[in-house]
């Protein structure tokens, strides 16, 4: 008999567990759609800047992949193409779950945050004292804008 209610009891603590479980994993992986988005937004973003639309239009396509100069023309125009179609379908699913204004603010801030941390170093543009406080109202902002929603 107490061999019954142990069970039945493990039965009602995993059931409630598991109804908690998925909405929490549900969330998380939301947030991990909008962090993916962020960072392909990031990447579009480069492959745009390097993409040079001329050598592209003069440039035969079957010469695309015969010289490792040509493929360097166009790997910015696949780059473009597949991080901004990956940034849309991640961007829509993390949408799905978090409220989009509270999505569309920390996608932005994230990205924006990302490109200048990239510029700074890799590129090697200078960060300003006016850079970190515009970036601090822009969390500020964030975190009030999550808090009533």
């Amino acid at each position: 008999m107490t061999l019954d209610l142990r069970h039945k009891t493990l039965d009602i603590f995993f059931s409630t567990f598991a109804a908690y479980q998925k909405p929490i994993l549900m969330q998380i992986l939301n947030w991990v759609f909008l962090l993916s988005a962020s960072m392909f937004e990031i990447c579009w973003t480069y492959s745009l800047k390097y993409m040079d639309v001329k050598k592209i239009m003069h440039t035969s396509v079957k010469l695309y992949f015969e010289d490792i100069d040509n493929l360097k023309i166009i790997a910015p125009l696949i780059g473009y193409i597949v991080f901004g179609i990956a940034n849309i379908v991640c961007l829509s699913y993390a949408m799905k779950g978090i409220p989009t204004s509270v999505a569309f603010a920390i996608w932005m801030a994230t990205v924006l945050i990302g490109l200048k941390i990239i510029d700074t170093i890799i590129i090697k543009v200078p960060l300003h004292l006016s850079d970190i406080i515009c970036f601090m109202l822009i969390i500020v902002g964030i975190i009030g804008l999550k808090k009533t929603i």
